[in-house]
């Protein structure tokens, strides 16, 4: 080979070198920044996670608390509201589904887990809504899990059945202490009265059911003629009527005394409970607020005896019986046994809760899972609807409320549209629909509107009012409000009535809410205007 080849071949290699330098060069460069990239976004990952969990584990230990570590959801769009006129720590429960704890308010009728019982637990909410990215497997499984009425019955299951038990012993050790500290004739003094009419039982199923009123009883009749498969095609409660329920037969425990005692000894026995100021609250909107003809009589001995100098004119049509007086007439009924109404009686006076040993006391302020577990207790959790109990609790709620009003549309005490206009703010104060929602009918359109054209409208309006935050407080806004009328000292009265079931079921007896009005700030929406009291 010349030694020009040579040169050339030499020049050639050195240049496949410098080029095999470059190219090394240039995959190094590459390969560090991709990987930097994956360092980089691996470490935003973590802080993100970390972060999350310093967020939410206030709400998976609450959730552990009770049934499991489930998904926080709040009311609508997981943004638990704070009271802004006050820290206090202070515990209230609600409606079915509705918790006011430490000044956080939540709605088990959607949450999947229910707030504890603890007065003094209070969980961090997260900010906002919190999105976790999920696989094909966790989407998959989520499709296939079974939900009853808000709760996952998933891999979880089991532990939750566990806190259940734990916490039906708690409330029924809580329960037996207090029966033995309390005279068992005064506890249950009217356990003759309840034997024949408030004791429910479904015979295939070996179960006895002490209702309370305004303790979601409609539900529970609703339940009892399901289990019971008295009526055809019926699914689920929500299936029945709730104004047919409280007319047709229902399956009460019998009077003859040999079968009533076997079915005392041997029947599995439940009942719900509520807290007694919330329970109050609820008896007074719906009966007296909602101006119901069926209870004008009561109406009328109230405006007689608790109003001073009350006119013909408004014991004749007693639509405007004011909360005070309401109070003033629970209180006096029960103390001196006069002019009873059930609705309105201390609950330990309606279940003889001392003289049987009940397997299941559920709580409304945790009804989603405790009505699932008692049902679990004997295998019929498929008789519980299969969506979220809220859903379906607020379309069944509208739907018989517009039932009533239509029923009395023809009473002469009030003008339909006045009827109407109560319906539609009873709706506000349940935080159905958003106070900024005025009544849209005249009282000319009120008389001429058809039931189903109203029933559509005040759907339309809760499917408006859904992204209102300020829905989350309506109601207890309206409490504040109204027990903030009556004198301190009617209210120290009304809770030496309260007390036994307080101590019984382990309620507050002196809410913050009610009894330390002065750190507590009013809403300026008058809740309660269409009430005309002279």
């Amino acid at each position: 080979m010349s030694s020009g080849a040579v040169g050339r071949f030499w020049k050639r290699c050195v240049l496949w070198k410098q080029l095999t330098v470059y190219i090394s060069i240039f995959l190094g460069v590459y390969f560090i920044l991709i990987s930097g990239l994956r360092l980089s976004t691996g470490f935003d990952s973590l802080i993100r996670k970390v972060t999350f969990s310093k967020k939410m584990a206030p709400i998976y230990q609450h959730g552990s608390q009770a049934h499991g570590e489930e998904e926080y959801e709040g009311y609508d769009d997981a943004n638990p509201t704070m009271l802004e006129s006050s820290h206090m720590n202070y515990s209230v429960q609600g409606e079915a589904g509705e918790y006011y704890e430490g000044g956080q308010f939540y709605d088990t009728m959607q949450t999947d887990f229910p707030p504890p019982d603890n007065p003094h637990f209070q969980p961090d909410p997260p900010s906002g809504p919190v999105k976790m990215n999920r696989d094909s497997k966790t989407k998959e499984a989520e499709k296939k899990a079974v939900l009853v009425g808000g709760v996952n019955k998933s891999s979880s299951f089991k532990l939750d059945k566990k806190k259940f038990d734990s916490e039906q012993r708690i409330r029924k050790s809580l329960l037996g202490e207090q029966c033995k500290k309390n005279d068992p004739r005064k506890v249950s003094k009217q356990s003759a009265h309840t034997m024949s009419h408030m004791m429910l039982i479904a015979p295939k199923h070996e179960l006895l059911f002490c209702y309370i009123p305004k303790v979601g009883c409609t539900f529970f009749k609703r339940l009892m003629k399901v289990l019971n498969n008295n009526i055809p095609n019926t699914i689920d409660p929500y299936s029945i009527s709730a104004n047919t329920v409280h007319i047709i037969h229902m399956d009460y425990l019998p009077t003859a005394p040999k079968r009533k005692t076997e079915i005392l000894q041997s029947y599995r026995k439940m009942m719900f409970v509520r807290d007694p100021y919330f329970r109050l609250f609820s008896g007074y909107l719906d009966k007296m607020f909602m101006a119901r003809p069926s209870i004008f009589e009561l109406s009328r001995y109230i405006i007689k005896t608790f109003r001073p100098r009350s006119t013909p004119a408004e014991r004749k049509c007693p639509i405007d019986v004011s909360f005070e007086e309401f109070v003033r007439y629970v209180i006096h009924s029960n103390t001196y046994k006069t002019h009873l109404n059930y609705h309105f009686e201390p609950m330990h006076t309606l279940c003889n809760v001392c003289g049987l040993d009940y397997d299941v006391i559920g709580k409304l302020e945790t009804f989603t899972n405790d009505v699932y577990f008692a049902m679990d207790k004997i295998n019929q959790t498929s008789k519980l609807p299969k969506n979220d109990f809220r859903s379906v609790r607020i379309e069944d709620e509208l739907k018989t409320v517009v039932n009533y009003a239509f029923q009395a549309k023809n009473n002469t005490c009030m003008t339909f549209g006045q009827r109407l206009r109560r319906l539609w703010r009873r709706a506000q104060i349940r935080g159905f629909l958003s106070l900024n929602l005025t009544f849209p009918l005249t009282d000319a359109e009120a008389m001429v509107t058809t039931k189903k054209a109203f029933l559509k409208l005040i759907k339309d309006a809760q499917f408006k009012s859904r992204e209102d935050s300020t829905l989350q407080r309506n109601k207890l806004d309206a409490m504040i409000q109204i027990y903030g009328k009556v004198p301190m000292t009617v209210l120290l009265k009304l809770q030496k009535l309260f007390e036994i079931d307080c101590k019984l079921f382990g309620y507050d007896p002196k809410p913050d809410i009610i009894f330390r009005r002065e750190l507590l700030r009013s809403s300026p929406f008058n809740y309660f205007n269409l009430i005309k009291v002279r």
